[in-house]
């Protein structure tokens, strides 16, 4: 079964650097906006 839940994340001055990106794809993050 495919994972239907979607989750979007905006991209801000606190979450802006690659370290904290790369956190958020590992932690499922799906859309960066």
């Amino acid at each position: 079964m495919k994972k239907r839940t979607k989750i979007v994340c905006t991209i801000g001055p606190a979450s802006e650097d690659k370290q904290t990106l790369s956190k958020m794809v590992e932690a499922g993050m799906n859309v960066a906006r």
